[in-house]
């Protein structure tokens, strides 16, 4: 078994280092060229409409429309 998506990465479970079946990678999910460019492409996105209308598509939970910076 792989896994490379982890309860509170970058932390790991040290239990997970014990089982010979198991293969524990870096979270590596989207590295090929076509996923790399469909990330850059929304992260560019996401940064013309914070840019332009104050908010992205993705918004992170944790951000405070009332604490933006004023443009």
């Amino acid at each position: 078994m792989g896994l490379d998506v982890f309860p509170n990465e970058p932390e790991v479970n040290s239990r997970l280092l014990t089982f010979p079946n198991v293969t524990l990678l870096p979270h590596m999910g989207t590295e090929t060229k076509d996923t790399q460019k469909v990330m850059e492409v929304r992260a560019l996105t996401n940064l013309r409409d914070f840019l332009t209308m104050g908010m992205g598509e993705d918004l992170v939970m944790e951000y405070k429309p009332e604490a933006r910076p004023k443009l």
